[in-house]
């Protein structure tokens, strides 16, 4: 939609000083002349005004000029000239096309009407308008096709000008394709599609699993449309609180391509301690990072909770049942929760008639002598489709 700047409905004129001109005349002539000419109190130009206008209270007046240039003269109550304006005319319609047939004005709303050469529409060469201000299949105005090419209102876009003028629908979404797997799998944009905007998510990260074996959980693996990638988010891990404790995996982050949006996963959290007394405490597994992660196991030795299917959130970090005495050197550590995967926004205009795409899926959760962590939530692929 193109806007315009509102004309002045009624006019107003002010003094030296910038107070209303109050009982201000306005005199009106033929451009370059003496000649009095007539303006009219509205649009329909049938009832003249008084020459000069006598300004109100406000030094306001409706004044319609008619279809001649105009020279305008503005004097104070007194009489007192205080400035000339000459070869004034109302603004001209924008005017389109050629032809000599009868008189047409595109209604398009309230705003006004848009004139075929200054309201004359030529002779259709091919297709038939039957309303136009809703659906025209063809039309070429006097001979030099300026066609309306789809089924479209004609107040949508503009997308080219010129002898060969095609108008087309705004851009709505009409469609939208949800991809939840698929690896270098193909995306088919339908037929007549302008632009397609894509939102992609990265695997999370696998909880950390608790006690000894192989307890750092797993990466999640990367989502890519076009070869634009969303990267994973990092396995939690599980480290003896002696030596700093067990840290969240971290967000994936730094994916390849360009994008028109990138925000780093958030890292998954670490494993906490819950105090049974004074003396003693257990440790339990840390939440998974980002929007639907995995649920850290409690002080049961619980394996962690995975991750919402799809939503690239990081695993639960395993539980531990090992009751933790403080004057011990040794803590037995959980697992901690994993990272969420990386998210990216791509906008493409005319976009090609397919594309590649792999949606990441979640990391394993690491797998302790104590307990297992919590797999990684599945990444995700949404493709908006405009028209």
């Amino acid at each position: 939609m193109t806007a315009a700047l509102i004309p002045t409905p009624v006019m107003q004129f002010l003094d030296a000083d910038g107070n209303p001109l109050v009982g201000g005349k306005v005199y009106t002539y033929a451009a370059g002349t003496s000649t009095p000419l007539a303006t009219y109190t509205d649009y329909g130009g049938a009832t003249p005004n008084a020459n000069p206008v006598i300004l109100n209270s406000r030094g306001e007046a409706s004044i319609w000029f008619g279809t001649a240039a105009y020279k305008l003269e503005l004097y104070t109550a007194a009489n007192v000239l205080i400035w000339t304006a000459d070869n004034v005319s109302a603004s001209t319609p924008v005017v389109y096309g050629t032809g000599v047939a009868a008189a047409l004005a595109i209604n398009v709303g309230t705003a006004g009407s848009i004139l075929v050469n200054g309201g004359a529409l030529g002779t259709p060469s091919s297709g038939t308008a039957t309303n136009l201000t809703g659906t025209a299949t063809a039309l070429n105005i006097g001979g030099n096709a300026a066609t309306v090419t789809t089924n479209a209102n004609l107040t949508g876009d503009v997308t080219s000008v010129g002898n060969a003028t095609t108008i087309g629908s705004t851009k709505t979404i009409s469609t939208r394709q949800v991809f939840s797997s698929g690896s270098a799998a193909t995306y088919t944009r339908p037929a007549n599609v302008r632009q397609i905007k894509i939102r992609v998510k990265g695997g999370g990260g696998g909880g950390g699993g608790s006690g000894g074996g192989s307890p750092t959980g797993a990466t999640g693996t990367t989502s890519s449309f076009n070869s634009i990638n969303a990267l994973g988010g990092s396995g939690g891990q599980c480290i003896d609180q002696s030596l700093g404790g067990s840290f969240g995996g971290a967000g994936g982050t730094g994916g390849t391509g360009s994008a028109s949006l990138r925000i780093a996963g958030c890292r998954g959290n670490p494993d906490r301690t819950v105090y049974a007394s004074a003396t003693s405490a257990y440790v339990v597994g840390g939440n998974g990072g980002g929007n639907g992660g995995g649920i850290g196991g409690d002080y049961s030795g619980a394996a962690g909770g995975a991750a919402v299917a799809n939503s690239g959130g990081g695993g639960g970090g395993a539980g531990n049942s090992n009751l933790v005495v403080f004057a011990s050197l040794y803590i037995v550590p959980s697992g901690a929760g994993g990272g969420e995967g990386e998210y990216i926004e791509i906008i493409i205009n005319a976009p090609a008639a397919t594309y590649t795409y792999t949606v990441g899926g979640g990391g394993a959760g690491g797998v302790g002598g104590n307990s297992t962590g919590g797999a990684g939530g599945s990444g995700y692929i949404v493709v908006d489709e405009f028209y």
